[in-house]
C-alpha cells in the first residue's frame, strides 16, 4: 500500500492583513492540490502555531517588524526539516536570494505576487512532499518470518487514522493509540516513527503486559548492579536505549501507580533515575503509548493517574475493531494469503465468493491478528487450486450453509430439478445402470467444474478419495475438460 501526502498544511507569516486576506482567498479558490491555510501576523503567534501543529509548507515575508525571513527559515528547518519554505519580499537582492537558498529555502517570490507563479510553486511543493512521504513510509520492515509490515486497508476509518498519523509525525507530542488487542496499534506507532525526524535513532518497544510488575521500572529506566536480588550487572533501560528516538509503550494501562509517578516525571521533565542510582539522567525521547483498557474508568477507580493520562493523550488515535470495518477484510485476506503462501512455498489458491463470504461474516474478537491466523490455517490445510470452506478453522465453517457447499450450488431451480437432472425422456428407457452412470458423470463433471478442473479438490467435495475419483472417471470414460492451463 502506498500512503501519499493528500493535503498541504500551509502556515503563512505576513504582517500585512490585506496580504493575508489575499492568501486565504487564493488558496480557497485553488482546486488542486488540496490545501489548508493558517495565517499569522507576528513571530510569537507563528511559533505557537508551528509548535502545536504539523505544517509541511511555509510562506514567510522577509521583512518583519520583530524578525526577518532568514531567522524564521532557520527556526523552521531546526524544528521541522521536511517543511518547505518560500520567502516573499518586495525587493530581490541576488546575494540575499542566494543566501536563503543555501539556508534551505525552496524558492523566493517577489511582491506583488504572480498567482500563476505561486500556484506552480505550490504544486511543486506538493509533489516534493508526496515523494518524501512515499519514500519514508514505503520502507517495509520484515519480521522474522519475512512478512511485510505494510498497512492494508480500504475503509475511510483507517484512511482518517493514517491522515492523523501523518500530521502528528512531524512533531514530538505524545500520542496515545487506543484499540482492542490485535488491531495494529504497534503498526500505527511504527508508521508515525517512520515519518518522523527521529528515524536515525531507535524505535524501541516495551510491552508492559509481558512483564512481571516488579520488573517494569527496571525495564523502563534501567538499574545498577546490586539494586535488587538478581541484579548482577548494570543495565540500561528503554528510555536510555531510545535516546533521540521513539519509545513505544504498549499496554500502558498495566503499569502500577508507583511506576506511573516516575513515568510522569520522565515525560514532564525529560529526566529519570535508575534503580539503585542517585544520579539523574537526561532523556530525549518521543513517547507513543497504547492501551486496550478503559483508562477513564481506571482513573475513576484510582488505578491510573489523571495527570499522566493527560500527558500521554496530547494526540489520541482510536483504531476501530475489524468487525466495524468489514470492508478491510478482503484486502487483508488477499495480502495474508499471498505472504503465507510465499512463506510456505505454496501456489496461491483462488478465493471463491463462498469462502470470502464466510471470512467477512466472522466478527474476529482477536481482530487482524486473528484474521492472519485464520488465513495461515487455511493455507496450511489447503491442497487445491481454490480455497475451500473445509480449509477454514471450524469456527468459520458455520458461515458456509449446506446449500452453499452443495455441488450444484443452485439447487431448487427448475434447471436442476431431479427429473431434469436424470434427463429421462422415454418412459420405456428405465435402464437403471445406464441412468446411474449418467447421473454419476454429471455429478463428477459438476464437481470438476466447481473446482476448475482440480481433481484433488473435486474428490474432497465429493467426499471420495482421489484414487477412487480417477478410477470412476476411467470407468465412465469421463474426460476432465475443466482443467485450467496455468
Amino acid at each position: 500500500m502506498e500512503i501519499v501526502m493528500i493535503e498541504l498544511n500551509i502556515i503563512i507569516l505576513e504582517d500585512d492583513i490585506v496580504q493575508n486576506t489575499w492568501y486565504k482567498a487564493f488558496y480557497n479558490n485553488l482546486s488542486f492540490p488540496p490545501c489548508r491555510v493558517t495565517t499569522t501576523e507576528n513571530l510569537a503567534l507563528f511559533k505557537t502555531e508551528f509548535r502545536e501543529n504539523f505544517y509541511n509548507f511555509a510562506i514567510i515575508d522577509y521583512y518583519l517588524p520583530d524578525t526577518n525571513g532568514r531567522e524564521v527559515l532557520e527556526y523552521i528547518k531546526a524544528n521541522n526539516p521536511s517543511c518547505e519554505v518560500i520567502i516573499v519580499s518586495s525587493t530581490e537582492e541576488i546575494s540575499t536570494v542566494v543566501d536563503l537558498m543555501k539556508t534551505g529555502a525552496f524558492d523566493f517570490l517577489k511582491k506583488p505576487l504572480d498567482p500563476k507563479r505561486l500556484q506552480a510553486l505550490t504544486m511543486q511543493v506538493w509533489e516534493s512532499q508526496t515523494i518524501v512521504k512515499e519514500r519514508n513510509i514505503n520502507r517495509p520492515a520484515p519480521d522474522r518470518r519475512g512478512f511485510s509490515q505494510e498497512i492494508i486497508y480500504k475503509s475511510q476509518k483507517i484512511e482518517k487514522i493514517l491522515d492523523t498519523a501523518t500530521r502528528c509525525a512531524g512533531v514530538d507530542s505524545t500520542v496515545l493509540i487506543r484499540g482492542e488487542s490485535g488491531t495494529g496499534k504497534e503498526l500505527i506507532a511504527n508508521s508515525i516513527y517512520s515519518m518522523s525526524r527521529r528515524t536515525k535513532a531507535p524505535f524501541v518497544v516495551l510491552n508492559i503486559a509481558s512483564l512481571p510488575e516488579t520488573l517494569v521500572e527496571s525495564e523502563l529506566f534501567g538499574h545498577k548492579k546490586g539494586a535488587f536480588t538478581g541484579a548482577s550487572n548494570d543495565r540500561i533501560g528503554r528510555f536510555e536505549e531510545a535516546d533521540g528516538g521513539t519509545l513505544f509503550i504498549d499496554e500502558i494501562g498495566d503499569i502500577s501507580m508507583a511506576v506511573q509517578v516516575k513515568l510522569l516525571r520522565a515525560i514532564q521533565f525529560k529526566t529519570f533515575q535508575k534503580l539503585g542510582d542517585n544520579d539523574t539522567y537526561k532523556s530525549d525521547v518521543r513517547i507513543i503509548a497504547a492501551t486496550s483498557r478503559n483508562l477513564e474508568e481506571m482513573i475513576k477507580t484510582r488505578e491510573f493517574r489523571e495527570d499522566l493520562y493527560y500527558r500521554l493523550s496530547v494526540i489520541t488515535i482510536r483504531i476501530p475493531p475489524l468487525r466495524e470495518r468489514k470492508e478491510d477484510i478482503k484486502p487483508l485476506v488477499e495480502y495474508f494469503l499471498e505472504n503465507k503462501c510465499r512463506f510456505y512455498g505454496k501456489s496461491i489458491p483462488r478465493l471463491t465468493d463462498k469462502v470470502t463470504h464466510a471470512l467477512i461474516r466472522h466478527d474476529y474478537p482477536g481482530n487482524v491478528r486473528e484474521l492472519e491466523n485464520v488465513v495461515e490455517h487455511a493455507v496450511v490445510m489447503n491442497r487445491a487450486e481454490i480455497l475451500l470452506s473445509e480449509d477454514l478453522p471450524e469456527q468459520l465453517r458455520i458461515y458456509v450453509s449446506d446449500d452453499q457447499e452443495a455441488v450444484g450450488d443452485d439447487s431448487g431451480t427448475e434447471e436442476d430439478s431431479s427429473d431434469d437432472f436424470l434427463s429421462i425422456d422415454d418412459d420405456d428407457d428405465l435402464d437403471l445402470e445406464k441412468h446411474l452412470m449418467n447421473m454419476e458423470k454429471k455429478i463428477i463433471s459438476r464437481a470438476l467444474e466447481k473446482c476448475e478442473g482440480n481433481q484433488s479438490a473435486a474428490a474432497r467435495v465429493l467426499k471420495i478419495s482421489e484414487r477412487k475419483m480417477r478410477f470412476r472417471m476411467e470407468k465412465l470414460n469421463l474426460e476432465n475438460v475443466y482443467r485450467t492451463v496455468r
